[in-house]
């Protein structure tokens, strides 16, 4: 068995080796032994582990920045014809709840249009995240969507006064 060992470890490059090195709690002792031969046979000291670990973690960090920089937490990069069916599904079912509410429950006529607007905007997001099963998404999703939906309110009823003012 340690002879597999030794072959193993010889035809693993440098930083292989002194990856396996910095995570030797996790070897056998044969595995450690093995790894320390090899180690010793190309003059690769306890000085180049630890050169090796920093240089793992700066190249960890440079990724983690990349990352954060140009992904969207919680974005699919790609919504499946699947996830468009079910959006648009879930838009249906909530305006045929609207529909058959009784009358006296209906917004009144101009919030109806800003209603609409933030009801297909938080369906949307909410298809397009991944951690929608969060309740911290769905809180922060209502809180959005009453600030989107006073927004759009003032807004279409701002437009309209605009239309009626331009038309007289």
């Amino acid at each position: 068995m340690p002879d597999d060992l030794f072959a193993g470890y010889s035809e693993r490059s440098d930083d292989e080796l002194l990856h396996f090195a910095t995570q030797r709690h996790y070897l056998t002792t044969e595995a450690r032994d093995a790894l320390d031969a090899e180690l010793r046979r190309r003059n690769l000291t306890e000085s180049d582990r630890i050169e090796h670990q920093k240089f793992a973690r700066r190249q960890e960090r440079r990724e983690n920045r990349t990352t954060r920089r140009w992904k969207i937490p919680g974005h699919k990069n790609q919504l499946s014809w699947r996830d468009i069916l079910e959006a648009f599904g879930t838009m249906a079912v909530i305006s045929f709840a609207y529909v058959v509410l009784p009358r006296r429950y209906h917004l009144n006529p101009d919030w109806e249009v800003a209603a609409l607007m933030v009801m297909i905007t938080s369906v949307v997001i909410a298809f397009m995240a991944i951690s929608w099963r969060k309740i911290a998404f769905w809180i922060s999703l209502g809180i959005s969507s009453t600030i989107q939906l006073l927004v759009v309110h003032v807004w279409t009823r701002r437009t309209a006064h605009l239309a009626v003012e331009k038309a007289g």
